[in-house]
């Protein structure tokens, strides 16, 4: 991923409602955790809705 792209989704990150932010990690840890039941083994995606699930609790990218 480019610096650019990559900028641009924390930017699109930051810019989401709180709420938002909970549905979306819980959306991708509920997605991995289906494959995970389906015998599909994605274990970035329970560590990426983690670690944005503790970013959105702890508050970073708030104003």
């Amino acid at each position: 991923m480019h610096g650019s792209a990559l900028l641009a989704v924390i930017h699109w990150w930051c810019d989401l409602t709180k709420w938002r932010r909970y549905a979306f990690c819980l959306a991708l840890i509920a997605a991995d955790t289906v494959l995970a039941f389906a015998g599909k083994q994605w274990f970035a995606g329970w560590a990426v809705g983690l670690v944005l699930l503790g970013c959105t609790f702890l508050g970073v990218g708030e104003d």
